[in-house]
């Protein structure tokens, strides 16, 4: 005897009007888990290098004054969402009404919530911050990466490993001087897809999480802390929820999103006002 449940799903055409989305941007920059020293701080060790000095050749060598210090971070996003669904309300969309709510909040709320505010963290804390304007050619767009590289050189930062945020307008900008230098292209094929430039991976941005009059941010991801402390994520199915006869979903996330002091100069802005 075939299965009631599939049958009934071979005489409804599953049309899902789902949202598009992307999920998250910024994992890169997420690091392993690390000891925290109370509730809600994370403590890291910072040291100040000696100089070097003229040798005197009668007194020898001269002590010099060096210090080091413990350092405390303060998360404080601590963030949830919860809901539930009525058990017919879910049968009657042929259990897809769950499901499918679950799927668009974590891409359509969830990660594009925790990655805005993690660049706008970066934007805000920024070492380097550039006024290179409107960009409107694939010239200009080079020659803002070039600035930002020779920013991180005279900062004695390498960028090969980095990571390069781009707005999708500066990306469409970036793209048009691809086509003519760095991609390839027949005459049944064009691809413009640029994936690295100078050895920083490239991750194209929605303008809405990498925020207003942003044309890229340049992370080394050894200049930050991205870190997620605690994550919860509950589903209660009717048998079991006290309160309803309903599906019912819960998700906590406490995180954050830090710049070393003595890294600032690895994370560097172009804006375009």
């Amino acid at each position: 005897m075939a299965d009631a449940s599939f049958e009934k799903s071979q005489v409804y055409a599953k049309l899902i009007d789902e949202r598009y989305g992307l999920y998250s941007l910024t994992t890169d920059l997420e690091k392993t888990p690390v000891q925290f020293d109370g509730t809600e701080t994370i403590k890291y060790f910072d040291a100040d290098p000696a100089d070097m000095i003229d040798y005197d050749r009668d007194d020898g060598f001269t002590n010099q004054d060096v210090g080091s210090r413990w350092k405390t971070w303060t998360m404080t996003q601590d963030k949830q969402v919860a809901f539930d669904i009525d058990a017919m309300t879910n049968n009657a969309t042929m259990d897809l009404a769950f499901g499918t709510i679950i799927d668009n909040t974590y891409r359509l709320k969830v990660t594009p919530g925790i990655d805005k505010y993690r660049f706008t963290k970066l934007v805000e804390g920024a070492g380097t911050t550039n006024s290179d304007g409107a960009i409107t050619t694939g010239e200009e767009a080079v020659a803002a990466i070039d600035r930002a590289e020779a920013n991180a050189l005279d900062a004695n930062i390498l960028l090969e490993g980095a990571i390069l945020y781009v707005s999708s307008s500066f990306y469409t900008t970036l793209k048009s001087k691809a086509f003519n230098r760095f991609g390839s292209y027949s005459a049944m094929d064009v691809n413009r897809t640029i994936t690295t430039f100078d050895g920083m991976k490239i991750v194209p941005v929605p303008a809405d999480r990498l925020g207003a009059n942003v044309n890229f941010v340049i992370v080394d991801p050894r200049a930050v802390f991205a870190v997620t402390k605690h994550e919860t994520l509950r589903v209660f199915e009717p048998s079991v929820n006290q309160k309803k006869d309903a599906y019912q979903f819960q998700y906590r996330v406490f995180h954050d999103m830090f710049i070393f002091d003595n890294k600032k100069k690895g994370v560097i802005v172009s804006k375009n006002a």
